[in-house]
């Protein structure tokens, strides 16, 4: 991350605190956590949220949204809180994208562990279906 990206993502960060004083981690995650970041890439990040609080609000995330492409200079920014998304989407974003702490970082190490373990879950639950459907011939290797 060169010193410009540096700087608007300290400015990310402190608009995403100011909407969420509660957030415990943010998530950057697509092209803007990798080096494939271009002047046409939008802004995709999640946030972990306290396990108790409500799902983000629609016109709360889209004023968010506009906010951050702005401040991020993108035509588009998507914010999600990870905890209301499906288990492989979540593992995704672990496996792929920046974490940024805002606070010790136990709550984002538990919550990546839980996600882990139900990912493990879920891979030897489809394994089955997999091998089974592969027998059958309902399902091929690709």
């Amino acid at each position: 991350m060169n010193d410009d990206q540096t700087i608007i993502f300290r400015k990310i960060k402190d608009t995403i605190i100011a909407a969420y004083p509660q957030c415990h981690s943010i998530y950057l995650f697509g092209s803007w956590a990798t080096e494939d970041e271009t002047e046409l890439s939008d802004l995709d990040i999640a946030v972990l949220l306290p396990g108790h609080s409500n799902e983000i609000q629609y016109n709360d995330k889209l004023a968010l949204s506009g906010q951050l492409a702005m401040t991020a200079r993108v035509e588009k920014a998507d914010i999600i809180d990870i905890r209301q998304v499906d288990t492989i989407f979540q593992m995704q974003i672990i496996d792929t994208g920046r974490r940024v702490d805002i606070d010790d970082g136990n709550e984002a190490n538990l919550f990546e562990m839980t996600i882990l373990s139900r990912y493990q879950k879920l891979n030897d639950e489809r394994d089955e279906i997999l091998q089974e459907g592969i027998k059958q011939g309902r399902f091929y290797h690709v």
